[in-house]
């Protein structure tokens, strides 16, 4: 009989990026057996991508488990859900917690029937990001993952450990698309303008008003490209309507992997830290990310070698606008 695996994550997409090397190590480690999600509805569904849209179709993965707590037969519905699989064994993947938090979901997955749980933290170093001694910043929460999960052998910095899998279909579809945006001969550029956390995050709209019009005026032929949620696809056809010059998308609630695919041909990426930043950076393209204040240094840097990092620390507003613009520039007249 096939082993039972789950992978417990909670979180959007740029959380479950973040631990995609784990999930290729877990695939390689257990090949013929069935590996579930186990993953947690947004709080903020209007505003989120969740993770079955990274990892469907990818083969990491078997099938998908997603739970909402919000109340007591919530819970007992997950817990009897949970029990009734058999579980041989759970890898723990949950963000920074307390150790409460540890020693209830240990306690809740053992009387679920989980037989062996892998990466609970219960010392408080495996909870806590380390700091690297020749400088001011923290590990990266990936890197906290490894220790937790004892992964020591597992290359970070190595991106086949990174692909989502694209599949075949996915391509033919995500080939049909560049095409059409004539990407060989203009280069494209994506923007992700809004914040993640309902206004915390954002960096003044104004500043995006700047960044849109510099594009728009820059002396290359380019393709302006929009990508956020499903739900932010109205005000982005508003602010495509001022670009007069420039070829202008809008994938706004688009299929997360076929984008993937369209974002490896793109020049740049430019955005908040989210989760469509994540997904730039895994296709090792140049990259601008805008990070704010409620963020520690380097905890959810990449590893991607052209990602550049503008971080307000107090707020993200403190990032200068001319300092990004000088950035975009000097990139685009590199090519």
């Amino acid at each position: 009989m096939k082993k039972k695996i789950c992978i417990f994550r909670i979180g959007g997409l740029g959380d479950t990026i973040v631990t995609l090397p784990f999930f290729h190590k877990i695939n390689e480690v257990h090949k013929t057996s069935k590996k579930y999600l186990l993953f947690n509805t947004s709080k903020n569904i209007n505003n989120s991508i969740n993770a079955s849209s990274l990892l469907i179709n990818s083969t990491l993965v078997d099938k998908f488990i997603e739970y909402k707590l919000d109340n007591f037969k919530d819970k007992a519905d997950l817990f009897f859900k949970i029990k009734n699989i058999h579980f041989d064994e759970l890898y723990y993947l949950v963000p920074r917690t307390n150790l409460f938090q540890v020693i209830r979901d240990f306690i809740f997955f053992k009387l679920a029937g989980v037989r062996k749980v892998y990466g609970l933290p219960f010392k408080k170093k495996f909870r806590e990001n380390m700091k690297i001694k020749e400088s001011n910043c923290i590990e990266r929460e990936t890197d906290r993952y490894q220790r937790c999960l004892n992964f020591d052998n597992l290359k970070l910095n190595d991106f086949t450990n990174w692909s989502l899998k694209v599949n075949n279909r996915e391509k033919i579809i995500a080939r049909k698309i560049i095409k059409e945006m004539n990407i060989n001969k203009r280069e494209t550029i994506v923007l992700h303008i809004f914040g993640k956390r309902d206004g915390k995050g954002y960096w003044f709209e104004n500043n995006w008003k700047r960044i849109i019009k510099f594009l728009d005026n820059f002396n290359l032929k380019l393709n302006i490209c929009f990508v956020g949620s499903k739900y932010e696809s109205l005000k982005v056809k508003q602010i495509m309507s001022n670009i007069k010059k420039q070829n202008t998308y809008n994938f706004c609630g688009s299929n997360t992997r076929i984008f993937s695919e369209v974002l490896k041909y793109s020049t740049l990426f430019i955005g908040h830290d989210s989760g469509p930043l994540h997904l730039a950076n895994l296709n090792k393209i140049n990259t601008i990310g805008i990070h704010g204040g409620f963020d520690y240094p380097n905890k959810w840097f990449s590893y991607n070698p052209k990602s550049l990092v503008f971080h307000g620390y107090n707020d993200v507003n403190n990032v200068n606008l001319f300092k990004v613009k000088n950035k975009i520039s000097q990139i685009l007249h590199n090519l």
